[in-house]
């Protein structure tokens, strides 16, 4: 809303002056809209919403992206259902991420039957592959076999299975690294994080007591996938990242009133 309120305090400005704002805005223009991640299911809401965007020259366009088949459903229009990856895209995924240089060399069926049966459980889910990948790498066969009997095998298939993934991702982590990962959850969606300033944000919340003990941190939830988007500096450094939207969602869930 930057753009359209002219620099002034999105939170110092009423539902109705954002909406004749985007109308003052729109009035006239051929526009292309995107509303990414929406959430809002009531149909009469979109009903008002789509008056006010009526403003615009015809043959403009909105396109919403949702997880939601209701909201989707709600808006009409041409819906376009995003697939997975195709099975051999995401087995491959997984070997990238979780089998080591030896591991792929020796071939070891046994490890190779184990990892595709856990592939399956992340229903050809980018996210999902990487998260439980990055989990499994450098961990022994009986610690795969334990994570296929008791960490995927307690997803229920009709339950939400990515946000289940993505939580049990979150409770692998050690409780030093909880903390961290929660605390991302004061970042806005999107957001490029200094990791300078998160270490520094680290250490006077006492999460962390030393800068290398923050940069070994940083590693770790990079190297999980809990981070994405990295921006080196000049030297090849990483100096930014991004949080992944649905585990910033898990970042807000876990740190509740905090």
């Amino acid at each position: 809303m930057r753009e359209l309120n002219k620099g002034s305090k999105p939170y110092l400005i009423s539902l109705e002056q954002i909406c004749n704002e985007i109308k003052e805005h729109l009035q006239g223009k051929k526009y292309l809209l995107v509303l990414d991640d929406v959430w809002t299911d009531h149909y009469d809401n979109w009903l008002e919403f789509e008056e006010i965007l009526k403003v615009g020259q015809r043959r403009s366009r909105i396109v919403v992206t949702t997880r939601s088949k209701k909201v989707a459903r709600n808006l009409g229009g041409q819906i376009y259902e995003l697939k997975g990856l195709a099975d051999e895209e995401s087995w491959r995924l997984f070997e990238r991420m979780s089998f080591t240089p030896d591991q792929i060399k020796s071939h070891d069926d046994d490890l190779v039957m184990l990892g595709k049966k856990i592939v399956k459980k992340c229903k050809n889910v980018p996210l999902a592959v990487k998260l439980v990948g990055s989990l499994l790498r450098y961990q022994s066969m009986p610690m795969w076999e334990l994570f296929e009997n008791r960490g995927i095998s307690m997803l229920n298939e009709n339950d939400d299975t990515m946000n289940q993934i993505l939580k049990l991702s979150y409770h692998q982590l050690v409780s030093p690294l909880k903390s961290c990962f929660a605390y991302s959850a004061i970042f806005p969606k999107n957001f490029e994080i200094d990791k300078r300033m998160l270490i520094n944000l680290w250490m006077a919340q006492g999460y962390v007591n030393v800068d290398y003990e923050g940069e070994e941190y940083i590693r770790t939830l990079l190297q999980r996938c809990f981070f994405q988007d990295i921006v080196e500096d000049k030297w090849g450094e990483v100096d930014r990242f991004k949080i992944h939207d649905l585990l910033h969602d898990v970042a807000e869930e876990v740190a509740g009133e905090e």
